[in-house]
């Protein structure tokens, strides 16, 4: 049995929809087309924020470009270790502004937290006690 050369076929699979799309733009730069299928489980609590999820992000590429494709992967993951990050000129800050900011919470957010707090939990008694009573 032939291999469509067109057919998509799974290259890798990624930890995160970010990393996927890392590769993808890694084959496009060297003229391979590509696509990663994230999954709305990515989005919403199994990898939040941009953390590993429990589900993988498929990469596929057609049939004929998978051997090539490996190649380029293989050689991309080859040169990234070789980078001298000392080297590396990232210039100087813009701004003066702090990176952290200094002093503690204002006085009105710790109130409006407080009574956001004992709003939730009111509301958890009182969704307690409903479920109890009837």
């Amino acid at each position: 049995m032939t291999v469509d050369p067109d057919q998509p076929v799974t290259l890798t699979n990624a930890s995160t929809e970010f990393a996927a799309n890392i590769i993808v733009v890694v084959l496009a730069d060297a003229g391979i087309e590509a696509m990663a299928f994230g999954s709305a489980a990515q989005a919403f609590g199994m990898g939040v924020g941009g953390g590993p999820s429990l589900f993988r992000v498929p990469i596929q590429v057609r049939a004929r470009d998978l051997e090539r494709a490996r190649t380029i992967l293989a050689a991309n993951k080859q040169d990234s270790v070789d980078i001298d990050w000392d080297a590396i000129d990232v210039g100087e800050r813009a701004d003066d502004v702090p990176l952290t900011q200094l002093g503690r919470m204002p006085l009105p957010a710790k109130l409006a937290l407080a009574i956001i707090g004992v709003l939730l939990l009111g509301g958890l008694i009182g969704a307690f006690l409903l479920s109890v009573l009837r």
